[in-house]
């Protein structure tokens, strides 16, 4: 069994809703087309705090995570710097 690492993005944008599990998996999708049967990868829900209305608020410590085998990280590198659309909000 290889490995894994976490290879964390930091997000920068305002708020994004609590449940953007779904949305967040769509966006890196679109931009990585082998992350969506990638059965070797992992995908963490942003942290924030909660403000109320089903929202959470972006602070700078805010990160986008993805685990994945050692021998993928070269394949999402990629990732950095890309826009990623979830409802109501882009998150750099």
């Amino acid at each position: 069994m290889e490995p894994k690492v976490d290879v964390c993005f930091q997000v920068l944008g305002k708020r994004i809703p609590v449940d953007h599990g779904f949305a967040l998996f769509g966006a890196v999708s679109r931009h990585l087309s082998h992350f969506h049967d990638d059965e070797t990868a992992g995908l963490k829900l942003i942290r924030g705090r909660y403000i109320g209305g089903g929202l959470l608020d972006i602070s700078p410590c805010s990160e986008l995570v993805i685990r994945i085998p050692v021998s993928g990280i070269a394949e999402y590198i990629p990732l950095a710097g890309k826009r990623l659309d979830l409802p109501g909000e882009q998150l750099m």
